[in-house]
């Protein structure tokens, strides 16, 4: 995270406004940490310029992305996968306001675990707390990937299948799936698997499967 930090801090200019305006400041609001100036390929990137209350024509170009405006101060970016910089212009009234320069990044992949969970041994009671699958990434997009179902398999010790249950929609393990956990023993695995994903492009993925081994 330090060296995406460097990065970003490189990568931002100072602004130049015109003395009759104020200064205006654009926030990703799609990102988790405002501090950072970057929007993501690809992806949906709503960006909020504050301070705009009192103006009635303002619109925002951009080099990168294709510009989308949803009201008199947001916007939607969707930079294409090919560059890395995005240059966005103000406008207001047709005349130049002001220019930022944002990073331009891919969404990282991101992985999937039990609750809180990232090892791969855990009790039963450990198991019981952490119901809800979760998705894991470094990304700083709030809503890149969301989970739509996986599938659940008990094994024994020996790798025999003690139990598969049907697809199960959503991100938390049902009351079924729970009442067979209960009974595991010691060295019983689970086995979180046939995991999909919708992306921030609306498209379906699959995630790795894993184990928890009680």
């Amino acid at each position: 995270m330090g060296k995406l930090k460097l990065i970003i801090v490189l990568a931002i200019i100072a602004f130049s406004a015109k003395e009759n305006y104020a200064q205006y400041n654009f926030e990703n609001h799609d990102l988790i940490d405002q501090q950072y100036q970057l929007v993501y390929a690809g992806c949906k990137n709503q960006i909020i310029i504050s301070g705009l209350s009192n103006i009635h024509h303002a619109y925002l170009t951009s080099s990168a992305s294709a510009v989308t405006q949803l009201n008199d101060s947001t916007y939607r970016l969707k930079p294409r996968y090919r560059t890395h910089m995005d240059t966005l212009r103000l406008f207001i009234n047709d005349e130049f306001v002001q220019k930022e320069l944002f990073l331009v990044m891919h969404p990282p992949v991101s992985s999937v675990q039990l609750g809180n969970i990232a090892s791969e041994q855990a009790s039963i009671d450990t198991i019981l707390n952490n119901i809800n699958l979760n998705l894991i990434t470094e990304s700083l997009y709030k809503d890149y990937e969301i989970i739509k179902s996986f599938q659940i398999k008990t094994m024994n010790a020996d790798g025999e299948v003690i139990k598969i249950f049907p697809i199960t929609n959503g991100v938390t393990l049902t009351k079924e799936h729970l009442e067979t956990i209960k009974t595991l023993q010691k060295g019983d695995q689970i086995e979180v698997g046939d995991i999909k994903v919708r992306s921030a492009q609306g498209m379906t993925r699959r995630k790795p499967n894993f184990i928890v081994t009680v």
